[in-house]
């Protein structure tokens, strides 16, 4: 997600200002994941952990990133789980997430391993001066719409739809043809080349990659803590607790 093309734009219009002051913002993670055959494991509990680790964890990154170009940090979330299930699972599968910034922004995140109708990483920005929607489901001129007062003068524009933005004259708003969109669970359709890259990168520069567990932290302690939420089912604070976060996965295992 780091290296996706969408990603990297929308950090770069919320660092802008195009979209005002984010004030709400939802990105979903549901994808079946295989458990053909030998990926059976994926059922286990023990094997497995949690579903968040699995894959949701990769929303909550993009929306952490997003947030930060505004200098908002995750304060507090609640999270809800669920074993309504298609498959054996042994651990919830179906995670739901409410987040709070510390700019007052309020994040959603629904997600999903076990049932999905294909893969579904929906993105909804809603700023006091603009907004995105991602819909990952649609064909690809449909995808993308956004909308700016400082942009766009308020319109809903389709970016990825070379013809219609001529039709509507907001030709200069057109995206590249090549712009790269999260919308499959395939590894090999990812920017995985992109990402090894900067690592090589990093290791012949020896400079310390963005990337770094340090720099990554905020976003497994939002992880634990959303654990830690649903079996208590209250709200749990942000900065986590380590000793809390310890005792409480102790005791899990």
């Amino acid at each position: 997600m780091n290296f996706d093309a969408l990603e990297n734009r929308i950090r770069r219009m919320t660092s802008e200002g195009v979209f005002g002051t984010i004030t709400q913002i939802q990105v979903n993670y549901r994808h079946p994941i295989n458990i053909a055959g030998d990926k059976k494991w994926k059922l286990s509990g023990e094997r497995m952990g949690d579903a968040i680790g699995m894959g949701i964890i990769h929303s909550l990154s993009v929306m952490l990133n997003i947030m930060a170009e505004q200098g908002a940090t995750p304060v507090r979330v609640y999270a809800t789980n669920s074993m309504v299930h298609r498959r054996d699972f042994d651990i919830p599968g179906l995670w739901n997430l409410q987040i709070e910034f510390s700019n007052g922004a309020t994040g959603f995140c629904f997600g999903n391993v076990d049932q999905a109708n294909g893969y579904d990483a929906y993105h909804h920005i809603h700023g006091t001066e603009g907004g995105l929607i991602f819909d990952s489901l649609l064909d690809r001129p449909q995808k993308i719409r956004v909308w700016s007062d400082k942009t766009t003068d308020g319109k809903w524009i389709y970016p990825l739809d070379a013809e219609r933005c001529k039709a509507e004259g907001v030709e200069e708003h057109q995206w590249p043809a090549d712009t790269t969109t999260p919308d499959s669970g395939d590894v090999m359709k990812h920017q995985t080349g992109a990402c090894v890259s900067h690592f090589l990168e990093c290791i012949q520069k020896g400079v310390q990659s963005y990337l770094s567990f340090t720099n990554s932290s905020p976003v497994a302690n939002l992880g634990w803590a959303a654990q830690i939420s649903a079996h208590e089912r209250m709200p749990v604070e942000l900065p986590l607790d380590e000793e809390r976060a310890r005792e409480f996965f102790k005791g899990k295992n």
